[in-house]
């Protein structure tokens, strides 16, 4: 019997090939995929008639989940929903798993009604067995009275199913439940993630979700292109694809998800915003272009990954701004010299997970606002301070950074030569280019020392350095001024500029007349008596420039090719940028 056959499944003692054991408060769910399996059932049914196979089905399935029902009470349910006069179940083949049923009901007068009869058989037996059994009309021996055969599901081509198979279905009707599958499925995995999201601030923790579900390379990239994650691929797959992105789309900025074109593969790619920033990318990589409904369907699920990724770096910048708030305070403190030793400084450090290697040094960025409005200068303050944070995360590097009136004070725990800081204020003088168009940045670098005690005079060094940046020359290293930056960093104003106007005679003055004389003598002897350049750097035409030269050597009555001279001149006038007597751009 059937109903013997259940029973037996249902207490357990049935425990061969992968059959599973049922938990004794009922069926939870059939051991095989719901929707290919209705799929394969309804390509036999009209395509006006198979939401009608799909609704029995979901029946029959419920019914199932109910252990408060008997089994006995199969017939007594089933007779109840479908009018059914008569009903018998017989079992033709129990390993084979294949059953007749023949019923009799005034209802079953319309396909709809046969329809959804079938659906109702197959939900129960799947569920109940375990297993995909599909229920099919056999025969109908009088209007009303049908024999339904339930055995495991065939292709439509091997069952010689008098139903017919409708090719429509598989183009419309079906899509539409493929399409409904997909938005639980995309629903699914958006549960899934967000409740990852509670448990974790690393993106590949979200990234090892999405592999369940999605079998393509995924890349998760900042915006400068750097690969940060990356699944379903290798790191030099991943570094592959990067290097084609980049080399078409370096200069572009992504504000919604879409399919592009990256030389040898494409790419469906969505932002990551951060305080409505696009801060980076989350892809997943084709190698040849996806279908219109594939992409559609796969957009749902990229523009999840970059919610939930946009998402994980908010609550990340939450935690680094607290923190950040807190190693700044620090820092106050260190420059106010409110510590009695450098060892409580060394502990402070340690505390907030700063490896102190026993040497630091010091730097300052300075930011000059270019055409902007005063009620503009905090935001871009605020994205500057921003960008200087994120450098020196993908540095690994934790520092302690104070804002300034005009800039950025940075306490590095490293030598200036350490290895992961090589050519660092060039790269990111570079990317301050790149992405800050509204100002313009000068950086000063101090010399390496290990002892706490100086950093307040390391500091000194930082800011004077800075103070000697041009737009030609906006790094400046304390250590590479020489005799200079000894000289200025004294604070000795009043012999900087008596020595001055030794040096520059009746060339050192207030007026407009000697300014423009200080500032093109300054020019010419950085560019080494270099005509055309200095002409290029004050927008002077050659002719304009020798005239202007010509005054200057009057004035001075001295010869400006003597090495010696010009190295005391530029030294004097250096001097004077340094206590501001006078600005070059």
């Amino acid at each position: 019997m059937f109903l013997d056959e259940i029973s037996l499944i249902r207490n357990g003692q049935r425990q061969t090939g992968e059959e599973k054991k049922v938990e004794s408060d009922g069926l939870k769910v059939p051991p095989f995929e719901l929707v290919p399996f209705i799929e394969k059932a309804t390509s036999y049914i009209e395509s006006s008639d198979w939401m009608y196979y799909q609704m029995g089905f979901t029946m029959g399935s419920e019914l199932s989940y109910q252990p408060e029902k008997s089994d006995e009470s199969f017939k007594e349910v089933t007779k109840a929903i479908f009018q059914i006069r008569y009903i018998e179940v017989k079992c033709l083949d129990r390993k084979q798993r294949t059953y007749l049923v023949t019923a009799e009901s005034p209802v079953f007068s319309t396909t709809q009604a046969q329809n959804l009869f079938s659906g109702y058989l197959s939900g129960y037996f799947s569920t109940n067995l375990q297993e995909e059994l599909l229920a099919k009309i056999v025969t109908s021996t009088e209007p009303g009275c049908l024999t339904w055969k339930v055995q495991v599901s065939q292709h439509p081509n091997e069952s010689g199913s008098p139903l017919l198979h409708n090719p429509s279905y598989t183009s419309t009707d079906k899509q539409l439940m493929l399409e409904n599958n997909q938005l639980k499925k995309v629903m699914d995995i958006h549960n899934r993630l967000t409740d990852e999201l509670i448990n974790t601030d690393n993106p590949q923790d979200i990234l090892s979700i999405m592999r369940e579900y999605v079998t393509l390379p995924i890349i998760i990239q900042n915006i400068y292109g750097t690969v940060t994650d990356y699944e379903n691929c290798t790191k030099t797959q991943a570094e592959i694809f990067q290097k084609e992105f980049m080399g078409k789309y370096s200069e572009w900025v992504f504000r919604e998800k879409q399919c592009i074109p990256c030389g040898s593969h494409y790419r469906l790619i969505a932002p990551i915003f951060l305080n409505q920033k696009v801060i980076g990318y989350c892809s997943f990589i084709y190698k040849d272009k996806p279908s219109q409904w594939q992409s559609k369907i796969e957009q749902m699920l990229i523009g999840r990954l970059g919610s939930i990724c946009s998402l994980l770096y908010m609550n990340k910048k939450n935690i680094f701004d607290a923190n950040e708030r807190v190693k700044g305070q620090l820092f106050e403190k260190i420059l106010a010299n409110e510590f009695e030793s450098d060892d409580q400084i060394a502990r402070e450090l340690k505390v907030m997970n700063i490896d102190w290697e026993g040497a630091y040094h010091i730097a300052f960025l300075s930011i000059e606002y270019i055409d902007m409005d005063k009620e503009e200068h905090l935001s871009i303050f605020a994205d500057f301070y921003d960008e200087v944070f994120q450098f020196f995360i993908e540095k690994d590097f934790e520092v302690l950074m104070v804002q300034r009136a005009n800039g950025i004070l940075i306490f590095i725990p490293a030598a200036r030569t350490h290895p992961s800081l090589k050519d660092g204020p060039q790269r990111f003088y570079e990317r301050v280019e790149k992405f800050f168009s509204k100002i313009r940045c000068y950086i000063g670098v101090s010399s390496t020392t290990k002892d706490l005690n100086n950093v307040k005079e390391i500091t000194e060094e930082a800011l004077t350095s800075t103070q000697l940046a041009t737009s030609k020359e906006p790094i400046i290293h304390f250590d590479e001024l020489g005799i200079l930056g000894i000289f200025v960093n004294s604070k000795d104003h009043h012999s900087i500029r008596t020595l001055a106007r030794i040096e520059l005679g009746p060339l050192y003055g207030e007026t407009d007349q000697h300014k423009e004389w200080m500032t093109t003598l300054y020019m010419y002897l950085q560019h080494g008596g270099n005509l055309k350049k200095t002409a290029e750097d004050l927008m002077l035409s050659i002719s304009g420039l020798r005239y202007r030269m010509s005054n200057i050597k009057d004035v001075l009555q001295d010869d400006l090719k003597n090495p010696m001279r010009q190295f005391h001149l530029l030294l004097a006038l250096k001097s004077l940028k340094m206590v501001e007597d006078f600005q070059v751009c």
